[in-house]
């Protein structure tokens, strides 16, 4: 076939997001048993030097962070009371793990912002004409930064719980979209 693939370096998509947390926890749950049935379809090309750079990295990526990744972590905090109920956590190292474990991932979601905002030109100082972020003044930016810490806390879990429940809907062959009411623009 006569074909072309283009590449947008800043690719541009609109979504709707959810209105509440049902919808919200549909959408989750979609996204993540479509991931689980793109790399089980496509699970030939995992770590497979034929496939370039998207077979050695970018599939194992979402392979083991994005699939993996909300399983483990839920066995970790599922494992955390237990370990702690058994005597075999002390609290001390218990609350500094907690403190720690957050503070990264706040800086993880703050590094990301700021990086957004760099490659935006906001911070760098170059402008492009087709920014795919709006921002209103540096008032945005820390809003933007604000929201990236607090989403570490709750946010985070809620997102995780619905990842889970996408995964134990994978295994039972689920496969209802999940649809949910869109308010108008």
């Amino acid at each position: 076939l006569k074909s072309r693939i283009l590449f947008l370096p800043y690719p541009i998509a609109y979504t709707q997001v959810p209105e509440n947390i049902s919808d919200f926890g549909k959408q989750r749950n979609r996204w993540y048993r479509g991931l689980a049935q793109v790399l089980h379809i496509h699970k030939k090309m995992l770590f497979n030097p034929r496939y370039g750079r998207i077979g050695l990295f970018a599939m194992p990526y979402q392979y083991l962070f994005e699939f993996l990744g909300p399983i483990l972590e839920m066995a970790g905090f599922l494992s955390i009371p237990i370990l702690y109920a058994l005597g075999l956590l002390r609290t001390d190292i218990l609350v500094c793990f907690f403190f720690v474990s957050i503070l990264y991932g706040m800086f993880l979601s703050v590094f990301a912002v700021l990086m957004g905002l760099w490659t935006e030109g906001k911070i760098g100082g170059v402008t492009r004409s087709q920014a795919l972020f709006q921002y209103r003044g540096i008032w945005s930016g820390f809003k933007l930064v604000f929201f990236a810490c607090l989403s570490m806390i709750g946010y985070r879990q809620l997102q995780l719980a619905f990842q889970i429940r996408g995964f134990f809907d994978y295994l039972r062959g689920e496969q209802t979209w999940g649809k949910f009411e869109h308010e108008k623009f």
